[in-house]
């Protein structure tokens, strides 16, 4: 008798699991089709000229076998505006661009050319750029957004995990991808063919791979081939953020800092000396991860294919720190590391050249960043002070509309504007900002951090806090424009911490009421098995 009622609390445990993840596909899966029906609606940016252009690479490389034509070239003189725009821009997107168009049966001779900003004694810059062929066709805009639209569908599946890991509750999870998915900057940034989808998923990634690690950590037994493989995972994850966008440096700095504290509390119960040892093996995979992250990224930043092998001695150092003092290591691990400690003893000794490409190709990049920081700067858009950045930033996560574009300019193009118009009519432009939803959103975010320090101490505050805090304090330092685009990795973890306020849910009534429903006291739906 007793085990048919085990089996069939056991039965009822499984519904209900059943019953929540399909409830959340489903849920998931409206706030994705939400972000793909205002696709083709939202509103032209400039930059989709330049990414569009960009995808030209893609044939290069893909059906002329000509890589020669992307690599970077050194010049003394001036950079072609290709060479400049490859250093500038992330990867994934131009070249999931390619792989769209030509899915889709478009050529090469059906690209734009580079959008071209004017200084302000151009009467109308957008005819003077279609004059130019700069402007992309109706169809081609449409096919070159979905990448970047199907990436920042993902993103909210992500986002959703990694508030499930952090707050083990379900309400929370479903208000932070909500308030996620339907953050207007998010959507509209999202949905263009720019860099913004490939940056919010695999930044969000990089925080899920971390999240992953950090539970494994606090395990009583650590088990290695586990560690290796989130380890992996993370190298895997940031490499792909920053080939996505540079500016993911800011989620993948947290992320790495904040496996480096907590990797020091691991092995509680482990005699010192064997403790201290496990710490250096962790500490070792942690560089090893950040090694193969930087690897990953120049194998698919195509312009830095010029500095041979460097991405090679990357590889191999990535795989000697993951594999140095393994408790027992066989001899599959022997094999690689010797073949790595080979592979870098024959670059050294026959392209000794080939280590100042890894220091070279960033410090060129900062170069490049450093200097269209200075190129940017439009009147009316700076934040001189630090408390214009911080009433920013403030403004920006709770009250701030839509900002279509940066350059005041863009007001007096009639084709903009009708755009504008069309897609708020639509009511597929998210929440809208304003007033009602800004104090909405701030008791939540209110309700979150007492929950995540008084209810959430430990690991999940730790890193849902630096997932926030590092990115918000690098911009208020380093950020002097107001642009929209600068914030939007702040959304993530802004949704996630406004999710907290639910987390009080699960012991209330309302689990409760689902468990009446299943007939059990199986767990609530803050399960996130």
């Amino acid at each position: 008798m007793w085990m048919e009622k085990r089996d069939a609390r056991k039965d009822v445990k499984n519904n209900h699991k059943i019953f929540f993840r399909l409830l959340d596909g489903i849920f998931l899966t409206l706030l994705g089709t939400y972000v793909f029906l205002g696709m083709t609606r939202v509103p032209f940016h400039g930059d989709e000229s330049t990414l569009i252009r960009l995808s030209m690479d893609f044939a290069y490389i893909f059906q002329d076998r000509a890589v020669q034509k992307v690599i970077y070239r050194p010049t003394t003189g001036f950079w072609s505006q290709e060479q400049y725009q490859r250093v500038l821009t992330g990867s994934i997107d131009p070249l999931s661009i390619g792989v769209a168009w030509s899915a889709a049966g478009m050529h090469r001779g059906d690209l734009n050319g580079f959008w071209l900003w004017p200084d302000p004694y151009v009467a109308d810059e957008w005819a003077f750029n279609v004059q130019l062929g700069a402007m992309p066709g109706p169809r081609l805009l449409d096919i070159a957004r979905i990448p970047s639209t199907l990436f920042t569908a993902i993103s909210i599946f992500v986002v959703f995990a990694v508030a499930l890991g952090l707050s083990r509750s379900r309400p929370a999870a479903w208000i932070a991808a909500f308030l996620y998915a339907t953050t207007p900057s998010i959507l509209v940034n999202g949905r263009r063919a720019m860099q913004e989808g490939a940056l919010l998923l695999f930044a969000s990634l990089v925080v899920l791979c971390t999240l992953h690690i950090l539970r494994l950590l606090r395990e009583v037994n650590i088990r290695w081939s586990r560690i290796l493989l989130g380890y992996g995972l993370l190298g895997l994850a940031s490499g792909l953020a920053l080939a996505s966008k540079h500016t993911s440096v800011l989620v993948i700095a947290p992320a790495f800092l904040a496996i480096f504290i907590l990797l020091w509390f691991a092995g509680g119960k482990l005699e010192p000396q064997e403790k201290t040892a496990m710490h250096f093996r962790l500490l070792f995979g942690l560089f090893g991860a950040g090694l193969l992250g930087i690897s990953v990224f120049y194998i698919l930043t195509p312009v830095w294919w010029f500095f041979r092998f460097h991405w090679i001695i990357l590889l191999c150092l990535s795989v000697i720190c993951f594999t140095i003092g393994l408790p027992r290591p066989g001899w599959r691990i022997g094999v690689a590391r010797t073949v790595s400690v080979a592979g870098l003893l024959l670059i050294t000794a026959f392209f000794p050249r080939a280590w100042s490409g890894i220091y070279q190709a960033i410090g060129i990049t900062l170069q490049v960043r450093a200097d269209i920081m200075v190129s940017q700067q439009t009147p009316g858009m700076e934040l001189p002070t630090l408390e214009s950045r911080i009433g920013e930033m403030g403004d920006q996560l709770l009250f701030a509309k839509t900002q279509y574009y940066e350059s005041h300019l863009w007001d007096d193009l009639k084709e903009e504007q009708a755009q504008i118009r069309v897609y708020e009519d639509s009511r597929l432009d998210g929440r809208g900002g304003g007033t009602i939803w800004g104090i909405i959103e701030l008791m939540l975010v209110v309700g979150g951090l007492w929950v995540a320090l008084f209810r959430r101490r430990g690991w999940e505050t730790l890193l849902l806090g630096m997932w926030l805090a590092v990115p918000a304090v690098i911009l208020l330092i380093t950020n002097p424009f107001a642009w929209q685009r600068y914030y939007i990795l702040l959304i993530a973890p802004w949704s996630v911490l406004a999710g907290f306020a639910a987390v009080p849910l699960t012991s209330s009534g309302f689990t409760a009421g689902i468990r009446k429903f299943f007939g059990s006291k199986a767990a609530g739906p803050d399960s996130a098995q």
